[in-house]
């Protein structure tokens, strides 16, 4: 099958370009294997033969998949007869490739990667929420002069790179405060040392780094936008995909919500993840659980300002808006009847 490519504009191709390890889609084909699985939200014991395959790409070194993790490690998805495979991608728009190559049935992006990759014919359909992009702040160094955010005026402030989700709330910001700043793209692992050496006023920095800045008293918070500019992570699928996979999908979420319910009132397992898979501190993992676990959507339901913020922001950072439907239309949520 030849695979059509599609040319990104920088403003949402690059969100996280992380180095992993692909591996194929699990389509929707039975397992034949006989072991049996429990789920965490108490279900009913499921036999491997009986449980439909599905599979959903992620970036492994990107945090915010972390709930995934923790939901395949203890039975959630076989709980509603699903057998959930993560597919490694190496960037976001390889998330949303995956989708159209095949490789993969489901994703999880942040809602203005997808209405960017939309405006550019993506044969893709966003169906669901799924969790808050967080963990991205706006911090200068402790000890200087830039203490607030009009104190940026003119001044630079340091990205991982043109087109990545720093980028896109950098710009944000600029425009908000009309403060004629200048985005400087300093790598991928560059924000720590570019704000160190003064190269940079301010950075837009990602967890678990910026939470690790302030907590050690290298940095200061200018803007958290987990709550300045709050954007969602969306599911995803390709229309095709969609529309011959409808009971599939509904699984999917039932098993996705039910969870994130459990999780909001048990910290230990929402924040299993984040100490277990990423190895990060407790007082990091912390935060991690509060912003994007305890504060994620558990309905099926995407609302028209979800789809509006992330307009917002793909066309602050220069991203084109002028193809995409209109936000009620991606609102629409076919699944919530079948979810509940």
């Amino acid at each position: 099958m030849r695979i059509k490519r599609f040319k990104w504009t920088a403003a949402f191709v690059a969100v996280m370009g992380l180095t992993a390890a692909a591996c194929g889609s699990s389509s929707t084909a039975s397992s034949t294997a006989t072991t049996a699985a429990s789920g965490s939200s108490g279900g009913a014991v499921t036999t491997q033969a009986s449980l439909e395959s599905a599979s959903v790409s992620i970036i492994p070194s990107s945090d915010e998949f972390a709930p995934l993790y923790e939901m395949i490690n203890t039975g959630a998805f076989k709980s509603q007869g699903v057998d959930m495979k993560l597919v490694n991608v190496e960037s976001g728009s390889a998330l949303v490739t995956s989708l159209e190559a095949g490789t993969a049935d489901f994703t999880q992006a942040p809602i203005s990667v997808l209405a960017g990759a939309l405006a550019n014919g993506a044969p893709i359909t966003i169906f669901a929420p799924a969790q808050p992009v967080a963990g991205f702040e706006l911090e200068s160094k402790v000890g200087s002069k830039f203490t607030t955010i009009q104190s940026l005026k003119g001044q630079k402030i340091g990205v991982s790179k043109a087109g990545s989700l720093t980028a896109q709330y950098a710009a944000s910001t600029i425009q908000k405060y009309n403060l004629g700043a200048t985005i400087v793209p300093v790598g991928a692992n560059g924000q720590v040392s570019a704000l160190e050496s003064g190269e940079v006023a301010a950075v837009v920095e990602a967890s678990p780094a910026c939470y690790t800045l302030v907590t050690s008293g290298k940095a200061q918070v200018l803007e958290n936008y987990a709550t300045a500019v709050p954007t969602l992570q969306a599911w995803a699928a390709s229309t095709s995909f969609l529309k011959s996979h409808q009971a599939l999908t509904a699984k999917v979420l039932k098993a996705w919500y039910g969870a994130l319910k459990t999780y909001d009132t048990n910290s230990t397992q929402g924040e299993a993840p984040f100490l277990t898979t990423f190895k990060e501190p407790a007082d990091v993992a912390s935060q991690q659980y509060k912003f994007i676990v305890q504060n994620a959507p558990t309905s099926a339901t995407l609302s028209v300002s979800d789809i509006q913020a992330a307009y917002s922001l793909l066309a602050a950072s220069g991203g084109s808006t002028s193809k995409l439907p209109p936000a009620q239309s991606l609102a629409t949520s076919q699944f919530t009847s079948l979810v509940g």
